[in-house]
């Protein structure tokens, strides 16, 4: 690749992650005039020529010091083989391990907090011990001058700012992940007498599939004529991943269905009447986003990341968390009022034509880039 282009490499622990959500960026990075590489774990995927792939073992369960410890030395031979002009780095492990490197070497990086995760979701001494050091490890990424932290709801930067761990001025909000409007267009609801109530996501703890079945068993008691449909892939990688002979058993149940995996979703998502995700924490669903695109209402939790994604009342309604008698009463109100549901379709999709594109994303994401590249090493 031309070495007179300025170089970024996005460095993440998933690739099936970074493709889903990421790649789509680091294309459009290298034809912003950026020579773009990811450092990401080899999944045999195809590869785009646009961006180089260096493959690094990074398991996000790992806890093995002698394995983290390799994992961050290949880490830092990527970033002596690259010489990129800038890193930007997807979620906790790589923002931590890159970001020392990074503060090491004197690059500026982009670190972008997709979300705490169970440690900072869910309650437990073992938690409450990990926060504190988590919150340290950022400080001493955040000591790199050249640094800005990304985040996607206001919740996780007022509280890394609060805690001191950076300046307000380098923490920085986007719109997420961004949105493709075209790809998730418009639809009206179809018209079903059974009309499904989704649940689009990874098949863990944390996203509240478990009260979601919950709630399907209370309308399934009470009559109400509704389809609970769950989307997703198992995640065994993650520690929150419910096991497969939970899934068969509530399967078995029939108050719910299961569709495994589906790469079609804005028509998965356009054959549902409301869309649902119960999550115990978030970033900023991208899912329900693209659900107000297609104009779907949306039923989620209050709490970080899900109520920046949904505004209450107005493109969906916001529950108490962990609560399915919660759940199973916002979608009674919601199938009972057609003429709400349609409201809250145009409402939600008008918003993320207004700020939650992907186009929205880049420029945001490229400001970031020209304002770290321009910071002098060493600047306070």
């Amino acid at each position: 690749m031309n070495r007179t282009r300025r170089r970024v490499l996005f460095v993440c622990n998933d690739a099936a992650y970074f493709r889903l959500h990421w790649a789509w960026r680091a294309l459009a990075v290298a034809r912003a005039d950026f020579s773009v590489a990811a450092a990401i774990p080899d999944d045999g995927a195809p590869q785009d020529e646009s961006v180089v792939r260096l493959p690094i073992d990074l398991d996000r369960k790992g806890k093995n010091p002698l394995t983290e410890f390799h994992t961050v030395r290949r880490i830092d031979d990527v970033v002596r083989q690259w010489k990129p002009d800038l890193i930007h780095s997807v979620t906790a492990k790589p923002n931590l391990y890159a970001g020392l490197i990074a503060r090491f070497r004197g690059i500026p990086i982009a670190c972008s907090v997709t979300g705490l995760g169970s440690v900072f979701a869910d309650a437990g001494l073992l938690n409450a011990a990990l926060r504190p050091m988590i919150m340290s490890s950022y400080r001493a990424v955040a000591g790199n001058p050249r640094s800005a932290f990304l985040f996607e709801n206001d919740d996780d930067r007022d509280m890394f700012v609060g805690a001191g761990v950076i300046q307000s001025e380098r923490a920085i909000l986007l719109p997420g992940v961004g949105v493709d409007p075209v790809t998730f267009a418009y639809h009206p609801e179809p018209v079903d007498e059974s009309p499904i109530v989704l649940l689009p996501a990874r098949l863990l703890w944390s996203k509240g599939v478990g009260e979601f079945v919950a709630a399907a068993g209370l309308l399934r008691r009470d009559g109400v004529k509704v389809r609970m449909v769950i989307v997703g892939a198992r995640d065994d990688g993650n520690p929150a991943a419910i096991p497969q002979r939970q899934i068969t058993e509530w399967t078995r149940s029939g108050d719910v269905e299961f569709w495994g995996f589906r790469a079609d979703m804005p028509e998965v998502l356009s054959s549902a009447t409301i869309v649902c995700l119960p999550s115990y924490r978030e970033g900023l669903p991208r899912v329900l986003l693209e659900a107000a695109a297609c104009g779907r209402a949306c039923i989620t939790t209050d709490v970080p990341g899900c109520r920046r994604a949904v505004v209450d009342g107005v493109t969906g309604l916001l529950v108490p968390v962990r609560s399915a008698e919660a759940i199973a009463n916002a979608i009674v109100r919601l199938l009972a009022h057609a003429p709400l549901r349609r409201d809250m379709a145009t409402a939600g999709r008008k918003r993320v034509l207004e700020e939650f594109t992907e186009q929205h994303t880049l420029d945001a994401t490229l400001e970031v880039y020209e304002r770290l590249l321009a910071t002098p090493r060493g600047t306070p």
